[in-house]
């Protein structure tokens, strides 16, 4: 019978240490996109002149295990996807709900990657998040691409077990209904957006292993892209001038540096994203015949503010620990 392409299933377990795999994983999820397991083979010519044209072989270079998958953002998952990308998980709390404080810290938790295709079961060890991209269009469900890189796959026919519960969509997960978003603390009428959080792994691979033995992070980004509705074109103007008040002539020679604030909501259980410090550029909208409201595109990315501190992600919801 033919493999059915449905039947993916993935689960993610933080580990003690680099090189000792998690033994289960937290919560078991599907995806949206992407697959069980990644492991990218890189190969190149090895040739030589002969009496013929064509190349005399190959040679590999390296395969790099990991994942890449996109996933909704349900109640438990997300939280234990942040703490993955950022390291620091400060959790308060004696009972459900638990409120979770998610920060960059050093070093990262090494995860494990549990992925099921069909009959097929796939464990990645040592695995950090490269990257996570957050979008939202209207009150549709917070959606999630993870991309995870680590040491080694291992493919059983044995399957993999959880300990918590299956993160289902049907349990709950996060939109912008009932939510907020304000740009420097005024509150704005925001339409759609992405949020994305880079790592820029750098593999450790020596001349002895086809696959990394680790990975060194770089430096972290927050890079974002956010479609408001505005009033008036007060925050073009702080990108160009520095101030968002009238008149303005003369432009300003340094970055507008900014904040703000969105806030989700999954029934009880809410997740925030405070960045105080986030450079800002906003692309003077277009005209349009047929009409309607304009539209401003604000981007950017964050840097640490004067406390130390770039960006937090605090969570509410059931989970007591990610690790």
């Amino acid at each position: 019978m033919a493999l059915q392409k449905r039947l993916v299933q993935c689960a993610l377990g933080a580990q003690s240490a680099l090189g000792t795999a998690a033994v289960h994983g937290l919560n078991k999820f599907g995806v949206t996109e992407g697959s069980a397991v990644k492991a990218d083979v890189n190969e190149q010519f090895l040739d030589t002149t002969w009496s013929t044209r064509l190349a005399e072989g190959f040679e590999r270079l390296s395969i790099m295990p990991g994942a890449e998958f996109g996933f909704v953002a349900t109640r438990e998952l997300v939280g234990q996807m942040l703490f993955a990308a950022l390291g620091a998980d400060a959790v308060t709390g004696s009972g459900a709900p638990y409120t979770h404080v998610i920060t960059e810290a050093e070093p990262l938790t090494y995860h494990t990657f549990f992925g099921r295709d069909n009959a097929d079961y796939f464990i990645v060890q040592d695995c950090l998040v490269d990257q996570i991209e957050f979008s939202f269009e209207g009150v549709s469900a917070l959606k999630g691409k993870a991309t995870l890189k680590g040491t080694t796959v291992a493919d059983s026919a044995t399957p993999w077990t959880t300990t918590g519960s299956d993160e289902r969509v049907q349990s709950g997960y996060f939109t912008m209904a009932g939510g907020a978003f304000t740009i420097d603390t005024v509150s704005a009428a925001i339409t759609k957006g992405t949020i994305t959080l880079k790592n820029n792994l750098k593999p450790i691979q020596p001349a002895f292993d086809v696959a990394p033995i680790d990975y060194m992070p770089g430096r972290l980004e927050l890079e974002y892209s956010f479609t408001v509705m505005p009033n008036d074109f007060g925050e073009w103007r702080k990108v160009v001038y520095g101030s968002a008040s009238l008149p303005e002539t003369t432009m300003s020679g340094v970055p507008h540096y900014g904040a703000f604030h969105t806030l989700w909501n999954a029934g009880a259980d809410t997740l925030t994203l405070d960045a105080p410090q986030v450079r800002t550029m906003v692309a003077f909208p277009e005209a349009d015949v047929e009409g309607g409201p304009v539209e401003l595109e604000v981007t950017g990315s964050t840097a640490i503010d004067i406390g130390g501190q770039a960006i937090t992600w605090t969570l509410l919801n059931e989970t007591a620990l990610y690790h």
